[in-house]
């Protein structure tokens, strides 16, 4: 399946994109997502970002199917 994964902040200036599209094998989920885009940016394992599907913050034994909106989130402070 084809993902269309979006960048925001310093994990945007990490990969140096807004956003981009990921091919993963169907019924794969958030882990292995983050374990391709962490071996392609390097730089993506120092930093705690967190992953949002379909505009909520996930876990990452989640699922993933390809009508997906997800998006890699940098840290960041609540108030």
């Amino acid at each position: 399946m084809k993902l269309t994964v979006k960048y925001y902040g310093m994990v945007a200036e990490i990969t140096n994109k807004d956003f981009e599209d990921i091919v993963l094998d169907n019924n794969e989920g958030v882990f292995k997502l983050k374990d391709i885009l962490q071996k392609k940016y390097k730089k993506l394992s120092l930093v705690n970002y967190k992953i949002a599907v379909n505009k909520k913050l996930e876990e990452l034994d989640i699922a993933l199917n390809e009508d997906a909106e997800v998006a890699l989130l940098p840290p960041f402070a609540g108030g």
